[in-house]
C-alpha cells in the first residue's frame, strides 16, 4: 500500500467507527464495546503505518492529547482498587475507545473537507436513529425496547441518552444547514436547493424524536444550548 492508501483506509475506517455505534445500543454494553475497541485498534494500526510512511512517529503533541491519555491512565490506576473488577475493566475499555477515536480524529482530519465528511457521518447516523424511532413507534419495524410506555427509545434503548444524542446532532444539522453553499475556503458558492430541504427535514425529524423521548432534561437543556 502507498502512503496515501494507508491514510484513506484509516480515515474511512474512522468514518465507519463514528457512524454505526448508535445502531448497536450506543455501545452501552461490554460486548459491543469490545468489538468496537478491536476495530478501533485495527484502524489505529493502519493510521500508525501511514505516519511511519510519512516518517512521522510522534504520538502526542498538544496538551489536550496528554490530558486525554491521562484520563485513560486514571481509570487504569483506579481499577487496581476497584470493588468490582469486571466493571472497572469495562470502563477502561470504554475510555480506551474514546481515546483512540480522539487520537485518530486529531491526526486524520487535515482540512475542511475531512471535517464535513465526519460531520455528515454523525449527522446521517442521527437521522437514521430518529427515523428508526418513528418506524418503531408506527409499528413498521420492531426494535427491542425501542418504544416503551408511549416514549420513543429507538436503537439507544435509553430515552435520556437518545435525547442527548439527537440534541447534539441537531446542532450539527443546523451548522450543515446554514453552511450550504460555502466552499472549501468558506466563500459562498452556487447553492443546491435540494440540500437545505434535506437538512431541514433531518433536523425536524431529530427534534421531533427529542420531544417524543419525554426526556425532561433534554427539553430543559436544548433552549439554553440553542441560545449559546
Amino acid at each position: 500500500m502507498t502512503e496515501n492508501s494507508y491514510k484513506i483506509v484509516a480515515f474511512w475506517g474512522l468514518t465507519v467507527l463514528l457512524f454505526y455505534p448508535p445502531f448497536f445500543r450506543g455501545l452501552f454494553f461490554p460486548g459491543e464495546q469490545q468489538w468496537t475497541l478491536i476495530l478501533a485498534s485495527l484502524i489505529f494500526a493502519v493510521a500508525w503505518l501511514w505516519k511511519i510512511s510519512c516518517r512521522e512517529v510522534s504520538f502526542l503533541q498538544k496538551p489536550i492529547d496528554y490530558l486525554a491519555l491521562a484520563l485513560v491512565l486514571a481509570y487504569i490506576v483506579a481499577a487496581f482498587g476497584a470493588a468490582n473488577t469486571r466493571l472497572a475493566i469495562a470502563e477502561i475499555i470504554k475510555y480506551g475507545l474514546y481515546f483512540l477515536v480522539f487520537w485518530l480524529t486529531s491526526w486524520l482530519v487535515q482540512d475542511r473537507k475531512d471535517v464535513k465528511i465526519l460531520l455528515h457521518a454523525l449527522y446521517i447516523a442521527g437521522v437514521g436513529v430518529a427515523l428508526a424511532g418513528v418506524m418503531c413507534a408506527s409499528g413498521i419495524i420492531e426494535i427491542k425496547d425501542g418504544f416503551v410506555g408511549g416514549r420513543i427509545f429507538s436503537t439507544m434503548q435509553y430515552p435520556n441518552a437518545l435525547a442527548s444524542y439527537l440534541t447534539a446532532l441537531s446542532f450539527v444539522g443546523i451548522y450543515l444547514w446554514t453552511s450550504v453553499g460555502l466552499g472549501e475556503t468558506g466563500q459562498k458558492t452556487k447553492i443546491n436547493l435540494v440540500l437545505p430541504c434535506l437538512y431541514a427535514i433531518g433536523n425536524y425529524l431529530m427534534l421531533l424524536i427529542v420531544i417524543a423521548t419525554g426526556s425532561r432534561g433534554g427539553l430543559l437543556v436544548y433552549p439554553l444550548v440553542l441560545l449559546l
